[in-house]
């Protein structure tokens, strides 16, 4: 376990997350194969990432073939309309 520790801990496999910290070790089970022992353990790591999530009520809105929402138009899912492009701020200004 200290092996698999010590290679993939502050690692991130080449995504766009933070390192991978090392978590919680727990055995799953132990038993006997003929006169062999056999053990298994799961290793915990935690990571985290960005992502960048819908308006509350909103659904995709892709704008054009390069958008990453293009999944949800090429599979008939359900679309809003993009919103649209901002051009100005109306800010009253008090003296």
């Amino acid at each position: 376990m200290r092996a698999v520790r010590r290679l993939m801990s502050r690692q991130d496999m080449g995504l766009p997350v933070e390192p991978l910290l090392p978590g919680w070790v727990r055995s799953l089970f132990s038993t006997r194969l003929n006169s062999d022992a056999l053990a298994a353990y799961s290793c915990e790591f935690d990571t985290v990432w960005v992502e960048e999530a819908l308006d509350n009520g909103r659904w995709p809105a892709p704008e054009g073939d390069n958008d990453p929402d293009r999944l949800f138009a090429d599979y008939q899912g359900r679309l809003n309309t993009p919103w649209p492009m901002h051009e100005r701020t109306g800010a009253g200004v008090s003296p």
